[in-house]
């Protein structure tokens, strides 16, 4: 868990029911090139499980 805490930029801990919880990460990412922004823009829309957003 220390590990994800400290490669993320956000973390949030919900209970999701009394045996568990939900963890939502942040981690905003930086491209190289637009071209590479580009295609993760193309793979966000796809499917809409990577729910990566570009600023």
């Amino acid at each position: 868990m220390q590990l994800i805490h400290s490669l993320s930029d956000n973390l949030v801990f919900h209970r999701t029911d009394p045996h568990g919880m939900t963890v939502c990460v942040e981690k905003k990412l930086h491209y190289r090139s637009e071209n590479a922004a580009s295609a993760v823009a193309r793979l966000n829309n796809a499917d809409g499980q990577a729910h990566i957003t570009l600023d």
